[in-house]
């Protein structure tokens, strides 16, 4: 019995001798982290645009500069105040500046642009035209929010490339949306404002990203 205690103490001085000397080993380390802010749970830093254009890691990530990012949330102050009304008012433009673009729509297709306009009342008309205006609006404004996180912006971007691929909506396709927007720009904020042509190029820009990333996910599948 004796024997045995002992054992037990001695297991118990080792195991307390090994926590000691892995401390003070790790120790130097740990506080060099501490103070460098380095620590290993710190969650990676996103990838961000530059001024130059490029991420804050160096990484090349397009032409998107800070101002760009700038003019593009000031316009979305506007551009997504009301989204279904201007939502709705995106399809229109759309749907009147390249008429064929109807075809890809089930829903739209054949229906006059009279039916499915939006004056502040959803009616059974109008409904499903509201309905996915909104959803695209709120799709616009996952972009914006996502402007300082890259990899989540081009993930968001392949889910929609996805989706849209089955309805042979491919990157020409939304590269029709930069002139929309640019008219819509126009009526909300003012062709005569100081700031719309930086606004509308920032949109350029992030279209031209969109529909590079587009492009190369269906391809890839």
């Amino acid at each position: 019995m004796a024997d045995k205690m002992t054992r037990n103490v001695f297991g118990v001085i080792m195991m307390s001798v090994w926590h000691a000397v892995m401390t003070l080993v790790m120790l130097p380390t740990i506080l060099i982290q501490w103070l460098t802010g380095t620590v290993t749970t710190q969650p990676p830093p996103r990838r961000k645009m530059a001024s130059n254009g490029q991420s804050k890691n160096g990484c090349s990530e397009g032409p998107i500069t800070e101002e760009d990012v700038e003019m593009l949330k000031r316009s979305w102050e506007v551009l997504g105040g009301d989204k279904k009304t201007n939502g709705v008012k995106f399809f229109m433009k759309l749907f009147t500046m390249h008429p064929s673009a109807k075809d890809y729509f089930a829903d739209f297709k054949g229906v006059p642009l009279k039916d499915m306009e939006y004056n502040g009342e959803t009616t059974k008309a109008n409904r499903r035209m509201v309905a996915h205006a909104t959803r695209v609006m709120y799709s616009l404004e996952s972009y914006i929010d996502s402007l300082d996180d890259l990899e989540c912006l081009k993930e968001l971007v392949r889910k929609i490339a996805i989706t849209h691929k089955p309805r042979n909506i491919k990157a020409p396709q939304f590269a029709l949306l930069t002139d929309v927007l640019h008219a819509v720009i126009d009526d909300l904020v003012g062709e005569q404002s100081d700031d719309v042509k930086k606004m509308k190029s920032a949109w350029t820009k992030l279209m031209e990203q969109v529909c590079k990333i587009v492009e190369e996910e269906q391809r890839d599948k």
